[in-house]
């Protein structure tokens, strides 16, 4: 089973990335600072690829009233784990839709029987660390240069 989209939350959209977001990606690329390296059109195209095959599942996330993304909430899916990542564009950060994005793609995590779902951060992303803990995610330790946390969905049945 795959994720729903689009995803309407209130005054948020969450929607699989088209290729007319080029332009927005190209905008923000070069203001996520350290935390990501990708090339807009790579990230683009990936994306798409991706969404087809079930490997992942890019969601663009657009606010009322701004027609263009303004961030990304993702679901990675492997053969053993299932993974959470975003990113928000910096002018809207501080305003909860991460943790609206992050909660939403939680409960699509769900729909497709992951068991629990993975986050990581570089350590110094104290607002990362936050919105992990925020929405119930355990700590795990550091894995190479990464804080690892894992949400569990499903309890195991004895």
């Amino acid at each position: 089973m795959s994720p729903e989209h689009p995803l309407h939350l209130d005054e948020l959209t969450l929607r699989p990335w088209q290729p007319t977001d080029l332009p927005a990606l190209e905008a923000v690329a070069g203001r996520l600072g350290p935390w990501m390296t990708w090339q807009p059109t790579a990230f683009l195209d990936r994306a798409l690829r991706n969404w087809a095959t079930g490997k992942s599942y890019n969601y663009a996330i657009l606010t009322t009233g701004h027609p263009t993304p303004i961030g990304n909430a993702c679901l990675i899916t492997t053969e053993n784990a299932t993974e959470l990542a975003y990113w928000l564009h910096p002018d809207h950060t501080g305003r909860g839709i991460a943790t609206r994005a992050t909660r939403a793609l939680l409960d699509q995590a769900r729909r497709i029987g992951a068991p629990h779902v993975d986050l990581r951060h570089h350590p110094d992303n104290t607002r990362s660390a936050a919105l992990a803990a925020r929405l119930g995610f355990q700590p795990l330790g550091q894995h190479g240069t990464e804080l690892l946390w894992r949400h569990r969905l499903l309890t195991s049945q004895p």
